[in-house]
């Protein structure tokens, strides 16, 4: 099993414009709807990693972050599943990166790459600060909003 996580304020925020921006959806209670995308990720976090403990050798969990920021990831998988690449994985690697997607013209929101981009939306912040964040410090997302805004 391989299993991939990524920042889960950055995620539920993507999730949020992309429902705002390009679908126009229309939030009855958007606090509420954040929050409840941020306890629904704290729930599979939680059985990501029950499901890790009860299958160590049988389970690799990934950071989304870590698996774009260096090649060294892709060798966890490559490990991890025991199999010989047909392909270099630095080429890999490189080919597979979000900048060689997207023409170097300005790019729309999804194409930024930017896991930081919720801390200049003020509403998004307002909307998330009375979730106890810290509940995601045990995966490995520490977010403390005094620091990070």
């Amino acid at each position: 099993i391989i299993s991939l996580i990524r920042h889960p304020i950055s995620t539920v925020y993507s999730f949020y414009r992309l429902q705002r921006d390009r679908f126009n959806f229309k939030f009855t209670n958007k606090e509420r709807w954040i929050q409840d995308k941020l306890k629904e990720y704290l729930d599979f976090y939680s059985r990501i990693f029950q499901l890790k403990e009860q299958n160590k050798s049988k389970m690799i969990i990934l950071n989304f972050e870590d698996l774009v920021s260096d090649e060294k990831y892709i060798y966890k998988i490559v490990e991890f599943i025991n199999v010989e690449p047909k392909l270099d994985v630095e080429f890999v690697y490189n080919c597979t990166k979000i900048q060689n997607f997207f023409s170097a013209k300005k790019r729309t929101f999804y194409r930024e790459g930017d896991n930081l981009k919720w801390l200049n939306d003020i509403d998004f912040i307002k909307y998330i600060k009375s979730f106890n964040l810290n509940e995601f410090d045990k995966f490995g997302y520490k977010i403390n909003l005094q620091n990070d805004i």
